[in-house]
């Protein structure tokens, strides 16, 4: 259908009121409405061929009309005047991609009852019409609108709610909008402002502003003046200078500017608590805010460890230039976490027991730092580090240690406390010494050829990994294990595995390799999972490689897979 009817013809309308055309994907026109003076809802989303309205000429003086939706018309270039439709409530333009014009360039939307207006993903738009007398409106959509240029002053708009102004995406819009004085949130993210104006303390109840990659490269001075902004981002704009901000600000986000100093003495901002100058020009820094709980200096060219407070409980110094971190245990001392990968560091001495993570992975490293004993978390993944000794007690608190893709060949750890252990990746050919604790153990990728654990050497191990690595023999007695995987083993014989009880964990997991051999300790050529691990011993799921040269899939219980496998519960042995 490309049109409901005629211009020529006459119809009796009067007692029409909602016409619905939604997903007429044909329909060029909606025709003269003169004479349904009674319309209340008009309904034309997803027409997808959908062009214009009625004759611009033809004013509709369409006072029940409540509702138009146009939504997703890609095709619409213009809309109507609508003056005439004193009553609308809703204009939902979503997506109009095509769409040019709300009206003619010079018409007032004084439509007193409109409570809502969505033009979002419009794309072409350029303006929007004065609502000097919408005075009702509560909801104005216009992100993603990338042609918008500019709004008319929105500061009468007593009912608009600060959730409901949507303004981020609007590319080319270039001049901060009057908003309602009411609002305590503005997002004017990935804008094309260049400044913050002197007219910004006139929102004197903000509390949150977003211009993350806007162009703005001026903040004016009479931000200072909000008492209750709380949180500012800047973040990818092309500033050069540390803005004047408001003593109130609790989180600052100058991440990718153009700033090169940052100095903050300590009566400056005392109430911010968190500061991310990730990926900013930053060079030296001295900052002394007793309130300053986080700092993010990720990526910035740093060469030296900065000057910040004993305030601190997170840092960030990952990819910067610094060589050498020595910190004494008076020093930071509520510092919790330190990040510092992919920096240039060779050398560690840290001392802060108050220290729980460290991050020093992909770092130059080819000594295993000297750290406090008050660390939980370690991640030295990436390092050159050869050796790892460590004796019960040294780091007493140690439980989770990543030391994948490093050079260590040789492992004696004896930590009681430690629950995790990744060596994944690591050039090891021997199975590492370590302590009864471990619950998981990721050995992924290593040179081990050989597997033995006897029922009483790592009684809380549950999760071992061995993918991918060299193993070939497997004996696991270890009743306390729920997963395996050694799926990519070169494995010639079926592995020994553990005798699970099935009441004790319902959820057991099992991965079998990709193996090779065509011999099996059970004759039947009908091999069910109950064979394999004998009856109440048996695991929830097992999964199967595609393709190993000894099984084969009978029946399948799911078809959703991992890793390549298939979940299985009944075998067939492969005939020669």
């Amino acid at each position: 259908m490309e049109k409901l009817w005629n211009e020529d013809d006459h119809m009796d309308l009067v007692n029409l009121r909602e016409i619905n055309v939604s997903n007429c994907k044909n329909l060029r026109k909606i025709p003269n409405l003169s004479g349904a003076i009674n319309l209340e809802l008009l309904h034309c989303s997803n027409c997808e061929s959908l062009v214009q309205f009625w004759d611009e000429n033809n004013l509709m003086d369409l006072v029940n009309l409540r509702e138009i939706n146009v939504l997703n018309c890609k095709n619409l270039r213009k809309m109507p005047n609508l003056s005439g439709a004193i009553n609308l409530e809703l204009l939902n333009c979503f997506k109009c991609r095509s769409l040019v014009q709300l009206g003619n360039e010079d018409d007032h939307m004084d439509l007193v009852n409109l409570r809502k207006i969505d033009v979002s993903c419009c794309e072409n738009l350029r303006k929007i019409p004065s609502l000097l007398g919408a005075i009702n409106l509560e909801f104005l959509g216009c992100y993603e609108c990338e042609s918008l240029v500019e709004l008319h002053c929105l500061y009468h708009l007593a009912s608009l709610h600060q959730y409901n102004l949507r303004l981020n995406g609007c590319y080319s819009l270039n001049k901060f909008p009057q908003v309602p004085s009411h609002f305590c949130r503005l997002n004017l993210s990935s804008t094309k402002i260049k400044e913050v104006p002197d007219s910004i303390e006139l929102l004197h109840k903000l509390q949150r502003l977003s211009l993350r990659k806007s162009k703005v490269k001026k903040v004016s001075i009479n931000i200072s003046k909000l008492e209750f902004l709380h949180q500012l981002d800047l973040s990818d704009c092309p500033m050069i200078k540390f803005p004047e901000i408001p003593r109130s600000l609790t989180e600052l986000n100058l991440s990718g500017t153009q700033i090169e100093e940052v100095s903050l003495p300590f009566d400056s901002l005392y109430n911010l608590r968190n500061l991310n100058m990730r990926s900013s020009r930053v060079k030296n820094v001295s900052i002394k805010l007793e309130s300053l709980r986080q700092l993010d200096l990720s990526d910035c060219p740093m060469i030296q460890f900065p000057e910040i407070p004993g305030s601190l409980t997170e840092l960030n110094l990952s990819g910067t230039q610094i060589e050498e971190v020595s910190l004494p245990f008076d020093s930071l001392c509520n510092l919790r976490n330190l990040n510092m990968r992919s920096s240039r560091v060779k050398n560690v001495s840290i001392k802060l027991e108050s220290l729980r993570q460290l991050d020093l992975s992909d770092c130059p490293m080819i000594q295993f730092p000297e750290i406090p004993g008050s660390l939980t978390e370690l991640n030295l993944s990436g390092t050159q580090i050869e050796k790892v000794s460590l004796p019960f007690d040294s780091l007493c608190n140690l439980r989770n240690l990543n030391m994948r893709g490093s050079k260590v060949k040789d492992v004696s750890i004896k930590l009681e406390s430690l629950r995790k252990l990744n060596l994944s990746n690591c050039p090891m050919i021997k199975f590492p010494e370590i302590p009864r604790s471990l619950i998981e153990l990721n050995l992924s990728g290593t040179q081990i050829e050989e597997v033995s654990l006897p029922s009483d050497s790592l009684c809380n191990l549950q999760d071992l990994d061995m993918s991918g690595s060299a193993v070939k023999t497997v004996s696991i007695k270890l009743e306390s294990l729920r997963y395996l995987d050694l799926s990519g083993c070169p494995m010639v014989e079926f592995p020994e595995f553990p005798r699970i009880p099935w009441d004790s964990n319902p959820r057991s997991i099992l991965f079998f390799p990709n193996f090779g051999s065509r011999k099996h300790e059970h004759g039947s050529s009908l091999l069910p999972v109950s064979k394999v691990c004998p009856k109440r011993t048996l695991v929830r799921h097992t999964w199967i490689c595609r393709g190993h040269a000894g099984i084969r899939q009978k029946k399948m219980r799911s078809d959703r897979s991992r890793h390549g496998c298939l979940k299985t519960d009944t075998l067939e042995k492969q005939e020669k």
